[in-house]
C-alpha cells in the first residue's frame, strides 16, 4: 500500500505518495521507526527507537527495528552527526531483500 509523503504535500492536486516497493517507501517506513520512540503507540509499544544520536549501541537497534518492522530492507549502515549548533543527523543506508 502505498504511504502519505510527510511533510504533506500536493502535487497536480492529489497528496503526494511513496510508492510501495520503491527506496523512497522503505526509506519512509524506516524514519518512522526511529522518529517514533517505543511506547509512543499504543498499540505496538515496542515500535521504535530511542535517540540514536550520541549512543553506538542504540545505533545498532535501529537495524534490530529495521530486521523486525520492514522485514523487506537490510541496514547496511547507521551514521549520526551533531553539529556545534546543536543540530543532528541521522543518516541509514539500507538494501533491499530481494
Amino acid at each position: 500500500m502505498d504511504t502519505i509523503a510527510i511533510p504533506v504535500r500536493f502535487e497536480g492536486g492529489s497528496i503526494r505518495t511513496h510508492t510501495e516497493n520503491t527506496d523512497a517507501y522503505y526509506a519512509h517506513l524506516l524514519s518512522f521507526a526511529i522518529q517514533t520512540e517505543p511506547g509512543e503507540l499504543l498499540l505496538n509499544p515496542t515500535f521504535g527507537t530511542l535517540d540514536p544520536i550520541f549512543d553506538d549501541d542504540l545505533r545498532f537497534q535501529v537495524s534490530l527495528n529495521a530486521a523486525q518492522f520492514v522485514p523487506e530492507v537490510s541496514v547496511t549502515s547507521v551514521e549520526t552527526r551533531a553539529d556545534s549548533g546543536g543540530q543532528a543527523a541521522i543518516q541509514v543506508n539500507f538494501e533491499r531483500n530481494e
